[in-house]
């Protein structure tokens, strides 16, 4: 049983270490690669080639078969719901906010994690209940599907602000030169 999946931040620049267990006992278990564009996980000498885009859509190809998370909404980013099934288990988690996200399993909490205080950066998926008796590679899958959920949600954001900036900055300068009346 596993209570905590931890991503810390990559030495390299693009290979996170993936950790499972207690903070005060974790043990490096996987690896998530970004490399050029194309994703995978490396667990238990086997590597996962995730696939993932604008659209609701999340997959891992492992060696059990093809694990998949599905958004409720046409975007990932969007959803309130994203229903995750690997290998035989089913997932759903659910945006309590846009920072704050819960699993289940079948109704029953299985746990819960946050982008609050730099979550994308360092991600950690706190598992209970049910959701600590799943497997090792379902909770690193489910651990990836987490991270997805926060990263679109941030780029969406990061977007939304930019736009705001850019046209803030004309208004600026026309007050600035006196044109706008005071």
């Amino acid at each position: 049983m596993n209570s905590d999946i931890r991503w810390a931040l990559p030495s390299d620049g693009h290979t996170f270490p993936i950790y499972a267990g207690p903070v005060e006992d974790m043990d490096r278990v996987a690896e998530f690669a970004d490399e050029r564009g194309v994703q995978h996980i490396y667990f238990g000498g086997d590597m996962w080639r995730l696939h993932c885009d604008d659209g609701p859509e999340a997959s891992a190809e492992t060696a059990t078969g093809t694990w998949r998370a599905t958004a409720d909404k046409d975007k990932f980013r969007n959803a309130e719901h994203v229903r995750v099934e690997a290998d035989r288990h089913v997932i759903t988690i659910t945006a309590e906010s846009s920072r704050n996200f819960v699993m289940d399993i079948d109704g029953d909490k299985a746990g819960q994690f946050t982008s609050a205080g730099r979550g994308l950066r360092n991600l950690h998926v706190e598992f209970e209940g049910p959701g600590e008796k799943l497997p090792l590679d379902v909770q690193i899958f489910v651990s990836w599907v987490a991270r997805r959920c926060m990263e679109t949600r941030m780029v969406r954001s990061t977007w939304m602000w930019t736009l705001l900036m850019l046209l803030f900055i004309p208004i600026a300068i026309l007050y600035w030169m006196g044109l706008l009346p005071q």
